[in-house]
C-alpha cells in the first residue's frame, strides 16, 4: 500500500482520505517507500475507519519507525480514537524513530 491509498501527500503532510475501510484499502498491497523526515498526518477529513484503517495507519508508523522518521498526529476523530482505544494501540508512541544501533 502506497501513502497515495491512505491520502494526498502534500509538503510533508499527508491528508488521509474520508474513509480508510475495508471497500476502499482491499486489494492494496503494502509497500515500503521514503518518507520525509517528518511526516504530519491530518485525519480532520477521515469520517469512516475500520480495522483495516487502523492496521493501514500501524503500518506507515511502523514504516516511519524503520526508516527513523518522525510522524506527527493531527485531528483524530472520534470513530478512530474509538478504534485505537479498542484495540489499545498509542499512534503517537509507536511513530516515534527507531534507534539506531
Amino acid at each position: 500500500m502506497s501513502l497515495a491509498a491512505l491520502g494526498t501527500l502534500t509538503g510533508g503532510v499527508l491528508q488521509l482520505h474520508p474513509a480508510l475501510t475495508i471497500p476502499t484499502l482491499d486489494g492494496r498491497r503494502l509497500r515500503d517507500e521514503p518518507l520525509p523526515d517528518t511526516l504530519t498526518i491530518d485525519a480532520s477529513q477521515l469520517q469512516q475507519a475500520d480495522s483495516i484503517g487502523v492496521a493501514a495507519l500501524v503500518w506507515l508508523a511502523a514504516l516511519a519507525g524503520a526508516q527513523h522518521k518522525t510522524l506527527a498526529w493531527q485531528n483524530l476523530p472520534p470513530i478512530l480514537n474509538e478504534l485505537l482505544a479498542l484495540y489499545e494501540i498509542d499512534l503517537p508512541t509507536m511513530s516515534q524513530p527507531c534507534k539506531k544501533n
